[in-house]
């Protein structure tokens, strides 16, 4: 994570429900709305996570809420993938990119949602190859009729009467 702030984090969280996570350093069920301390976070990576959530849309205004003014939430979300191996029955959700600006409807303010992939990273995800077994060509051309994952960019403006 600090690789990518370039110096200008003052500090980073990592988010677990999972107790026994040693690299956690807040414990929380995102699908309980209010588990997060309210406008605390500048900015929430949420990647490859709501798909394994019993509430997706608790899940976001959780984040929402947990947010500052001004604050970013970064979303990546599986459109095809097999089941995970560590999910088992509490992978659910698969989400197009219409489907993930269908869920962040509401949301208080601007969102960017796109779809990243085409048919053959999906073939190479569902037959377990590495992206490095993929031609730079092949994993830079995204083809909205085949993502393979749905991204998002929500930034939370503030809301008169909030600090």
């Amino acid at each position: 994570m600090r690789r990518y702030g370039d110096g200008q984090l003052a500090s980073t969280a990592i988010i677990d429900i999972d107790p026994s996570n040693p690299r956690a350093t807040i414990q929380a069920d995102l699908t309980v709305v209010g588990s997060l301390q309210r406008a605390t976070f500048d900015c929430l990576i949420l990647t490859q996570t709501l798909q394994l959530l019993s509430d997706p849309s608790a899940a976001l205004l959780t984040c929402r809420d947990a947010l500052r003014p001004g604050g970013t939430l970064l979303i990546t979300v599986p459109c095809l993938a097999r089941i995970s191996p560590s999910g088992g029955p509490a992978d659910r959700w698969r989400c197009t990119p219409a489907g993930l600006r269908q869920l962040l409807t509401g949301w208080p303010g601007p969102i960017q949602v796109h779809g990243y992939g085409n048919l053959r990273t999906c073939l190479a995800a569902l037959l377990g190859e590495a992206a490095e077994e993929l031609t730079e060509t092949e994993r830079n051309h995204h083809d909205l009729r085949f993502p393979l994952l749905a991204a998002a960019a929500a930034r939370r403006t503030g809301i008169q009467g909030e600090s």
